[in-house]
């Protein structure tokens, strides 16, 4: 199986799956007619987690062809900023930013 091959069908079997656990996440459906509603966290910790984790291999993919001389540079450091701007700009959700009351 080519690389691009197995790279495409992670991307659409990890796409697929995000799609299948933002389905299943409803809110909480209150009585009350005053109060406040706060979405689930666990999409919003999982989010900013991936950009960490991105943002961390685009460091090491920085490091590492750095020391080798090999090329990948604007690779690595593509991949740190796309992971740092996905885990910066959903950070947010993690406090009461988009809470309604």
């Amino acid at each position: 199986m080519s690389r691009y091959l197995l790279i495409a069908v992670a991307t659409a079997a990890i796409t697929g799956l995000l799609s299948w656990l933002l389905g299943r996440s409803k809110p909480a459906e209150q009585t009350a007619t005053t109060g406040r509603i706060t979405p689930t966290k666990w999409i919003a910790w999982a989010t900013v987690f991936g950009g960490v984790v991105m943002a961390a291999g685009g460091i090491a993919l920085i490091v590492m062809t750095v020391r080798d001389g090999a090329a990948g540079v604007g690779l690595g450091i593509g991949l740190a900023l796309m992971g740092l701007a996905i885990g910066g700009f959903m950070l947010p959700s993690l406090g009461r930013w988009h809470d309604v009351t």
